[in-house]
């Protein structure tokens, strides 16, 4: 899925999608705006990003910010996975819309 992608690019991309889903949980509209272009962009008739590989990739960020956090507790796991939850399960209730 990843062959031909730019790496830097994807970072910032990243960075993005959880900033505008952080947003999103506000209620802030330009984070649900952008979590309907990412909806859009991941459903069966785009990118087709199955909604059962999200729960890896939150997993494996969740991971990689707990590597890179000395301060890492259970209520910032807790935190990551309700925002990481929250935007993946917007953005896949649009998969098979047409």
């Amino acid at each position: 899925m990843f062959k031909n992608t730019d790496f830097t690019k994807q970072k910032q991309l990243l960075m993005t999608s959880v900033a505008m889903m952080i947003s999103h949980l506000e209620g802030k509209a330009s984070g649900t705006i952008t979590l309907n272009r990412i909806a859009e962009n991941h459903s069966k008739k785009k990118l087709n990003i199955h909604p059962s590989l999200y729960q890896s990739w939150i997993d494996s960020l969740v991971s990689a910010a707990k590597e890179c956090d000395a301060k890492w507790t259970p209520d910032i796991e807790r935190a990551w996975q309700k925002v990481l939850r929250a935007g993946v399960d917007y953005i896949t209730q649009s998969y098979d819309k047409p």
